[in-house]
Parts: structure tokens; sequence; C-alpha cells
């Protein structure tokens, strides 16, 4: 998936990855992999959310809410919570 490539430092997730032993790879951090699915069907139901500036206020609005809650992952819990 090439939504993430130019988000985030390959070299510092992977690090990361490694050092918690997060079930993840590079190429989905810092999502898992069946959350960044999740989050692309979430953008693609509607057009609106595909605008750049939108997927970037989902990513925030998703990290804050792991960071928030201690998670090193996004996972399909808070992809799903924004559909609520």
């Amino acid at each position: 998936m090439d939504l993430l490539a130019n988000l985030i430092d390959r070299e510092e997730a992977r690090d990361k990855i490694q050092q918690a032993g997060l079930d993840t790879k590079v190429g989905f951090f810092p999502f898992t992999e069946s959350s960044l699915d999740s989050f692309c069907e979430y953008i693609r139901e509607n057009p609106e959310r595909a605008l750049p500036r939108a997927i970037i206020e989902s990513i925030n609005e998703c990290a804050v809410s792991a960071f928030r809650a201690e998670d090193a992952l996004i996972d399909d819990n808070r992809v799903e919570a924004m559909r609520r």
C-alpha cells in the first residue's frame, strides 16, 4: 500500500516494530494490516474522504485515539470508531 509510503520514516518504523515486537509490517505501520485495509475501505466509501486533507485528518484521528489509549498501533477498533 503506497498510502503511507511518503508519510512514515521506514527505518524508524522498522526499528519500532522490532523493538516493541509489534504485529505489523513496515508498509502498514502505524496500522495493523487489517486495519489499513479497513481504513482504505472507509476512504473509498465516500469520495470526499479521498481528499488528501481528509485522509490526513482521518489518520490523525486514529493515531490520537491510539496514543491516548497507549496503544502502539492503530487497530480495527480505531478505524471502526470513525464510522460512528
